[in-house]
């Protein structure tokens, strides 16, 4: 019983640190989530997002040719706004042409669309 007892202890001493990192990495990919249609404006967010961060690397999907250029255009001053917002774990940006996962284009055209009705 004492065995268990230590066990448990110990799970319990380490998952207070598993639970920070583990917040540390996801909180970062969340900012830039939530800061991305500022930063690159309503429309452009409408057909990019940013996907996942790994090595301080962002990955943002981009489902149109024409938005991989705009963004690549922004690319420094995105990537200084991103390492500012995200206290330097966004190191690079790396851009990906490809379709948009369903549910995120579902809620982005949603958005979008109720954005442009405002005008």
């Amino acid at each position: 019983m004492s065995a268990a007892r230590k066990e448990t202890t110990s799970i319990a001493a380490v998952l207070p640190a598993v639970l920070h990192q583990a917040r540390q990495r996801h909180g970062a990919l969340q900012q830039a989530q939530q800061c991305w249609g500022q930063l690159v404006g309503k429309m452009l967010a409408l057909h990019t997002a940013p996907m996942s961060l790994r090595k301080g690397r962002l990955i943002v999907h981009v489902d149109r040719s024409g938005d991989n250029y705009a963004l690549s255009f922004q690319r420094q001053q995105l990537l200084a706004q991103l390492k500012e917002r995200t206290q330097g774990a966004v190191e690079d940006l790396v851009i990906r042409i490809g379709d948009l996962p369903d549910a995120t284009r579902v809620a982005r055209r949603r958005h979008g669309a109720s954005a442009l009705r405002r005008r």
